[in-house]
C-alpha cells in the first residue's frame, strides 16, 4: 500500500517500481490533479513553498520527520494511543527534551503504523508518501506452481491411492 504525488517523479518512480515488481496485489494512490474537475485540490501539500511542511515521506527504517528544518516529527501518545506532531529541540510537557530518539521509525510492516498514517487529517498532520504497508505472503498461484511441481515429482499409482485412507464401497 503506498500513495505518491504526480508531479514528485523521484518519489512516484519508487512507489510504482516497488509495486511492479512486488509479488502480489499492490495499491497506490497517486495525487494527480484534474484541470476540469478538481483543479488545484492538491496545492495546499504539493506546492513547492509548502510541501516540506505538509509532506511526510515513508521510508522503511528511518524517523518519520518532515519540515524545512527536519524538526518535526511523528510520535505515538502514550495516553491516547493515537499520533501525534512534535518538534525536535522542544521541551516536552513533563520538561523534558524533545530528541529523535522521540520520533517513530516507519516500519512498513506494521499493519497498525500505515493504518494510522493512512488516515491521517490534512491540516493536524502532513500527508503521508511512500510505501505505507508491505508483506510477503505466499500468493495464490505460486502456491499453486509448487503444489504442480511436487505432484510431477512423485507420480502417483492408482492402485495405491485406491487402496489408501478411508475408502468406501457402494453397495
Amino acid at each position: 500500500v503506498a500513495r505518491a504525488i504526480d508531479t514528485d517523479g523521484k518519489n512516484l518512480n519508487a512507489v510504482i517500481r516497488r509495486a511492479a515488481v512486488y509479488e502480489g496485489s499492490a495499491f497506490c494512490e497517486i495525487y494527480q490533479n484534474c484541470n476540469v474537475f478538481n483543479d488545484g485540490a492538491f496545492e495546499d501539500f504539493r506546492a513547492r513553498d509548502k510541501k516540506d511542511d505538509q509532506q511526510l515521506h515513508c521510508v522503511h527504517g528511518q524517523p518519520l520527520i518532515f519540515g524545512k528544518e527536519k524538526n518535526k516529527g511523528l510520535r505515538l501518545n502514550p495516553k491516547s494511543l493515537s499520533l501525534e506532531v512534535i518538534t525536535i529541540g522542544e521541551n516536552d510537557a513533563d520538561g523534558s527534551e524533545l530528541t529523535i530518539d522521540s520520533v517513530l521509525v516507519h516500519d512498513e510492516q506494521n499493519e497498525t503504523l500505515a493504518t494510522m498514517l493512512a488516515k491521517m487529517r490534512f491540516g493536524e498532520f502532513p500527508i503521508a508518501l511512500g510505501v505505507l504497508y508491505c508483506v510477503s505472503r505466499p500468493t495464490f498461484d505460486g502456491a499453486m506452481t509448487s503444489q504442480l511441481e511436487e505432484a510431477k515429482q512423485t507420480p502417483a499409482d492408482i492402485n495405491t491411492l485406491l487402496h489408501s485412507g478411508n475408502t468406501w464401497s457402494v453397495e
